[in-house]
């Protein structure tokens, strides 16, 4: 994931992590405008953090990557605050486009997924993420 990332021009991976509480510290330290989290963590779920993301008011984009695809799981990524997710089987050819709808304050979801905008800014900026599994923190510049 951290070598698609850093082979766009447009994107700087700035952290990483392995852990949910990795991706905790690495919002509060970096404030990245997307994190892309992994649903299964060795310590805490993609979506308690994300819930503990939210409850905190990080403003962060938050990507979630998951073998997952049933409504359960995707409703509880969503009702957790997640903008979007990408199923890890698409991840390769789609990682990079849905981290650019989410930094412009889109949402996105794995083809034939489509889910509801959970963000309401249509920020255009440059965007820093975090990805975790590693957390790969990410910058676009800010020029």
């Amino acid at each position: 994931m951290r070598t698609i990332l850093t082979n766009t021009d447009d994107i700087t991976v700035v952290a990483e992590g392995a852990r949910g509480a990795d991706a905790l510290r690495l919002v509060a330290e970096q404030r990245p405008d997307v994190l892309v989290l992994d649903v299964n963590l060795p310590d805490v779920n993609g979506i308690e953090v994300t819930r503990q993301l939210r409850a905190q008011g990080a403003q962060t984009a938050i990507l979630i990557l998951t073998v997952h695809h049933d409504r359960q799981t995707v409703f509880g990524l969503l009702e957790s605050g997640a903008t979007g997710y990408v199923l890890k089987d698409d991840a390769l050819e789609t990682l990079v486009s849905a981290v650019r709808a989410v930094a412009r304050g889109g949402s996105t979801s794995s083809p034939i997924r489509r889910t509801r905008r959970t963000r309401g800014s249509t920020r255009t900026s440059p965007c820093r993420i975090c990805a975790e599994r590693g957390s790969s923190a990410i910058n676009r510049s800010t020029a």
